[in-house]
């Protein structure tokens, strides 16, 4: 059923957003953007888990942007790149660090592959940086390589491992009252990024 989502409760509002991506979308319907996101990223591995590993990666790394949004709970556009690492920092990687060399090479990784749509991108200072998609069954992440400084590797089963948790981590830090995160209310950060109705 199509809803006004924006008059829903906040608790309303969260459920639609984090729905498990196991459940089929009722069509036509209002649903929650990263859920409708989490269920093609599913659908891509499990249907085709030796294919679209470009597209998979695109979309985690818009979910990552979205997440990011949502955490900082603000959308200002000169502030991507510190919302978008001081996400991965508390929720992806866990380092604590958003300006740790991991964080700034995954920030250009999503650079590279959401603006430049390939697998090149200029960071900070004119550092360039050039990647490389694996699907290691190994548990790392991202890699610099030794023998060149520009160059980085980034293993997408892991990318969708932490991403997964990075989401129920959210989840759990959103509903812990002893934490200070919040799902965002009172601005238009739902209103605009959260919903979308499918006819």
């Amino acid at each position: 059923m199509v809803v006004n989502a924006t008059a829903l409760s906040i608790v309303q509002q969260q459920a639609m957003f984090f729905e498990d991506p196991i459940n089929a979308p009722n069509v036509p319907g209002t649903h929650g953007t990263l859920y409708l996101l989490r269920r093609d990223v599913n659908d891509m591995r499990s249907i085709m888990p030796q294919a679209a590993l470009w597209p998979r990666a695109m979309a985690i790394m818009a979910g990552i942007d979205l997440l990011a949004k949502f955490f900082a709970n603000d959308d200002a556009q000169g502030a991507v790149g510190n919302r978008f690492r001081n996400f991965l920092a508390r929720f992806i990687t866990r380092d604590n660090a958003p300006n740790s060399g991991n964080n700034e090479a995954l920030f250009q990784f999503r650079n590279s592959l959401l603006h430049s749509f390939g697998w090149f991108s200029i960071g900070r200072r004119g550092a360039i940086f050039r990647f490389t998609l694996t699907q290691s069954p190994q548990n790392w992440l991202v890699r610099q390589d030794p023998a060149n400084a520009q160059n980085w590797v980034v293993n997408l089963r892991q990318l969708e491992t932490e991403f997964d948790q990075g989401v129920n981590d959210y989840i759990s830090a959103i509903n812990d009252p002893a934490r200070p995160e919040r799902f965002p209310s009172g601005n238009n950060i739902f209103e605009r990024y959260g919903w979308m109705n499918i006819v």
